[in-house]
C-alpha cells in the first residue's frame, strides 16, 4: 500500500550540495515538467521601465538596443525595483477515461469496475498568486565623442508559485520558486552622426525549485523493468502511455527538485538611425542561451510495490531516491525593431516590434544519476535520461507607445500591446500557462533636481482565457486564466 505520508518535507531546507547564489536563473527541472520562460507567465513584464525598447534612448538600452547609449546626453543610472503579482488559475477538464487511483490495471482494456467515473469532466479550479521582485540598474556613459559604454544588472524573471498540494494540477507542478538575473556590458560606436551601433555581451545565472507528483507511468524505464522476464508484468507503460494507465496512486510520487542552478552567456547587437531630426528607427538581435541546470532531485518511492513486493524479481528501491539531476536546453534568439517619432514638442509615438523563435525548442533532455536508481538485474543503470517534448513555435510581440511630455519637468506614458503565443494546445499544462496576452502600461516621470528624476511604473499582462481540447494524454486539457502586475520604482540619476 502507499504510505500517506510523503518522506520529502516540502519547503523544507535541503543540505546545500551547492553554494546558494543571491541571483538565480529561470528553470523548471524535473524529469518531466514543462519549463518555459517568458512564454510560461512567470517573466518579468519589462526591464527598465515599461516604455523602455528597441528604439527609446534611456539607460536600459544595454539591454534593448546597445547603439542608443551614444545617443543619452551623459553619463546615466537607472536604479530601482519592480514588484510583480500575478493571479494564475487553471481549471482541468478530464475528456478521457480513467481508472480508481487505487487501481493496478498496468495495461489496456482496464476492467469496467475498475473505472473511476468521477474522474471525467470539470474539476475544481487549482489557482496560485505568483510573486517576485526584479531589481534594475544600468550605467551608461559616453567615452569621447564617438563612444559609449554601458552595464546592467536586472532580473528578467521573477516568482514564486504555490498551487494547492492536491489540486488536479499537481501532476505538472505544486510548487516553484524561480528566478532569473543577467549581467551585461554593451559597446557602442557613432561612425556618423545619425547612426549608431552597439554590441553587448550577457552573463545569466539561475535557480530554481520545485515539487510536483511525478506519474512513473509515464516514464519509459519503470515500464521496461515490469515487462523484463523476471517480472513479466504487461503494460502500457512509457512517453506514449494512454490516460487509462495514468495516475494511479502506485505510480503517483512525490518529486522535489533542489538547488537547480546554471550558467551562461550569450550577446546581442543592434544598430538606430536617425533619418530626420525627429525620428528614431532601430532593431537589435538577440542570440539563443544556451544553458545547463544542475541541482539534486528527491523521489518519493516509500510505496511496498518499490520497496519489497519485487524484491525478488530484482526490483527494489530504498523509500527515498536521491541524486544528481540535470537539464540541457537553448533559450530561443529574438529579433527586435522599432521606431520613435517626435510629432511635437509635447508628444511622440512609437512602436517597439519582435520575433521571439520559440520555435528552435523542440524538446527539454532531462538527466538524474543516482545509485539507487541502479537495478542490475533488470538491466536498469543508474542514470536516466527523458526527452521532453515541447514542439514551441515562434511568436511575434507588438507593443505601441506615446509620451506627453507635461513640462520640462514632467511627463507621462502610455503602452498597448499584444504578445502571441508560443506553446501548442498538445503541449500546454499549469507549469506553462501560455496563451495570447494584451499588455497595458502607464508611466510616470517628474524631475526632482536637476540631476535627479523619479520615475514610477505600472504595467499590466492578461492572457485572453485559453481553453485547451486537444493536448497530448489529456494532460492538460482545460481552461487557462493569468493576469500579471509590475509596479517598479526606478530613479534617473545624472552625472
Amino acid at each position: 500500500m502507499r504510505h500517506d505520508r510523503s518522506l520529502i518535507q516540502r519547503n523544507a531546507p535541503y543540505p546545500r550540495r551547492y553554494g546558494r547564489l543571491a541571483i538565480s536563473a529561470l528553470a523548471l527541472l524535473t524529469l518531466s515538467v514543462s519549463f518555459d520562460a517568458q512564454a510560461s507567465g512567470l517573466s518579468s513584464p519589462s526591464v527598465g521601465t515599461s516604455r523602455s525598447g528597441v528604439a527609446v534612448v534611456d539607460a536600459a538600452a544595454v539591454y534593448w538596443n546597445p547603439a542608443n547609449l551614444t545617443l543619452l546626453d551623459g553619463a546615466t543610472l537607472m536604479v530601482g525595483a519592480s514588484v510583480i503579482v500575478g493571479h494564475l488559475a487553471y481549471t482541468r477538464e478530464r475528456l478521457a477515461t480513467y481508472q480508481e487511483a487505487d487501481s493496478f490495471d498496468f495495461a489496456l482494456p482496464v476492467s469496467p469496475n475498475a473505472i473511476d467515473p468521477s474522474k471525467t469532466g470539470v474539476a475544481a479550479t487549482s489557482s496560485t498568486t505568483p510573486f517576485g521582485a526584479a531589481p534594475t540598474l544600468f550605467y551608461a556613459r559616453p567615452i569621447g565623442d564617438d563612444w559609449a559604454l554601458g552595464f546592467g544588472f536586472y532580473a528578467p524573471y521573477a516568482a514564486i508559485v504555490d498551487f494547492p498540494e492536491e489540486g488536479e494540477q499537481r501532476w505538472a507542478l505544486r510548487d516553484a520558486t524561480i528566478t532569473v538575473a543577467q549581467l551585461s556590458a554593451a559597446v557602442a560606436w557613432q561612425p556618423h552622426e545619425r547612426f549608431s551601433i552597439g554590441l553587448g555581451g550577457s552573463l545569466a545565472i539561475g535557480f530554481a525549485e520545485l515539487s510536483k507528483e511525478l506519474d512513473l507511468a509515464g516514464l519509459d524505464n519503470l515500464g521496461v523493468a515490469l515487462r523484463h522476464p523476471n517480472i513479466d508484468q504487461e503494460n502500457d507503460f512509457g512517453a506514449d502511455a494512454p490516460p487509462g494507465v495514468r495516475e494511479l496512486a502506485v505510480t503517483s510520487r512525490d518529486f522535489a527538485l533542489r538547488e537547480a542552478i546554471g550558467i551562461s552567456g550569450t550577446f546581442h547587437l543592434g544598430v538606430t538611425a536617425s533619418p530626420t531630426d525627429h525620428l528614431l528607427v532601430s532593431a537589435a538581435y538577440q542570440h539563443s542561451l544556451p544553458l545547463t541546470m544542475r541541482g539534486v532531485f528527491e523521489l518519493d518511492m516509500n510505496d511496498e510495490f518499490y520497496t519489497q513486493d519485487l524484491e525478488a524479481q530484482g526490483l527494489v528501491y530504498p523509500a527515498l531516491v536521491e541524486g544528481d539531476a540535470s537539464l540541457t536546453f537553448t533559450l530561443p534568439s529574438q529579433v527586435r525593431a522599432g521606431f520613435s517619432y517626435e510629432a511635437s514638442s509635447a508628444w511622440t509615438v512609437g512602436a517597439n516590434l519582435a520575433a521571439v523563435f520559440w520555435d528552435s525548442i523542440d524538446t527539454f533532455d532531462a538527466r538524474v544519476e543516482s545509485e539507487s536508481l541502479a537495478q542490475p538485474t533488470l538491466g536498469l543503470p543508474a542514470t536516466e535520461s527523458v526527452q521532453l517534448p515541447r514542439n514551441w513555435h515562434a511568436a511575434p510581440e507588438f507593443e505601441f507607445f506615446t509620451t506627453w511630455n507635461r513640462s520640462d519637468k514632467h511627463e507621462l506614458w502610455a503602452v498597448l500591446g499584444y504578445h502571441g503565443s508560443a506553446v501548442p494546445d498538445e503541449t500546454i499544462d499549469a507549469s506553462s500557462p501560455d496563451g495570447h496576452r494584451i499588455v497595458v502600461a502607464v508611466g510616470n516621470r517628474l524631475q526632482l533636481t536637476r540631476r535627479l528624476d523619479l520615475i514610477v511604473d505600472a504595467e499590466i499582462h492578461t492572457l485572453i482565457p485559453r481553453t485547451v481540447a486537444a493536448s497530448d494524454y489529456d494532460l492538460g486539457n482545460g481552461e487557462y486564466r493569468l493576469a500579471l502586475i509590475s509596479l517598479g520604482l526606478l530613479a534617473d540619476v545624472r552625472f
